[in-house]
């Protein structure tokens, strides 16, 4: 530690920066020793569980129509 007082910029630099590396190093151990598979096994791996299920009633649409209109006015300008 340095004898001067760290600024507020400098501060959340250096939080972030330990979040993210928590982060990282959390979705590294999944990938590394499997932690995905004792997730998928656990009971809480059934919240996530994102595998398509039957649907409940017959569909009705033939065919949709998706628009993805890019360049659109941003949010700020809609006072969203």
């Amino acid at each position: 530690m340095s004898t001067e007082q760290t600024n507020r910029r400098d501060f959340f630099a250096r939080t972030c920066d330990g979040v993210f590396g928590a982060a990282l190093a959390h979705l590294l151990c999944e990938d590394y020793f499997g932690g995905t598979r004792a997730l998928a096994e656990s009971s809480v791996g059934e919240l996530y569980d994102l595998k398509p299920k039957q649907p409940h009633h017959r569909a009705q649409a033939d065919s949709v129509i998706h628009l993805f209109m890019n360049g659109g006015p941003s949010q700020m300008d809609l006072f969203d």
